[in-house]
Formats: structure tokens, C-alpha cells, sequence
């Protein structure tokens, strides 16, 4: 088990100025998709990058794109859940929609809002 603390995979050594602390549970919804069934699904990619920034782009009905940024907090099935440290709250997102997603390197966060 692991011990209490900052992500186990984030390096960062403190959040930026005005944000607190994140920390992941270990297994927030207790679903592995790590099976034959499961093998190269975006629930998989996701699942394995708990705990690291993304940036997500979602299509919203035929022409409108939106994005949210945050930490991977917790992947089900046809959702999962990013934690937003600046506003300090957690948004779940349809996976259906979501359209791209940008990965980051361990620790790292993008400067110019992902653009």
C-alpha cells in the first residue's frame, strides 16, 4: 500500500502559488481494464496515466470543441474524472466525447493552457 502523500508519479515538487496539494487514492473506483477485452481502449490508455496532467478536447454536438485540463483522477467505464487543482474541483467527463487528449510528461503541465 502505498503511503499517504503527492502523487506517486508526480515529480513536481510543490504545487504552483494558490493551489494545494493533490493527492491520488490508490485505486479511487477499484475497475482494472488491464484484460484481453479492455487491451488498447482509451479507458486502458487512461487507467494508465492515473495521477499525470492531460489536456482533453471533447466535441460538443457537430462543430463546437471544448477543452479541460486537470489530473487524472479516477476512470470508469464511459467516464472518468479530472481533478482541476485551480478550482479545486472534480468534473466528470463522457469518454464518448472526449476526442483528443494530450499526455504530459510526468510532473509537467503545459504554460500556455495546452494551446
Amino acid at each position: 500500500m502505498m503511503e499517504p502523500g503527492p502523487c506517486h508519479r508526480c515529480t513536481e515538487p510543490a504545487p504552483p502559488p494558490g493551489e494545494k496539494e493533490f493527492t491520488l487514492p490508490e485505486n479511487p473506483l477499484e475497475e482494472s481494464f488491464d484484460t484481453p477485452a479492455m487491451k488498447g481502449s482509451v479507458q486502458q490508455a487512461l487507467s494508465r496515466n492515473l495521477g499525470e496532467y492531460v489536456s482533453c478536447e471533447f466535441l460538443l454536438g457537430t462543430a463546437t470543441i471544448t477543452m479541460r485540463q486537470g489530473i487524472l483522477y479516477a476512470v470508469g467505464m464511459n467516464y472518468f474524472i479530472l481533478y482541476e487543482p485551480k478550482r479545486q474541483t472534480y468534473v466528470m467527463c463522457d469518454v464518448y466525447s472526449l476526442k483528443f487528449i494530450t499526455f504530459y510528461h510526468p510532473g509537467q503541465r503545459p504554460r500556455d493552457g495546452g494551446r
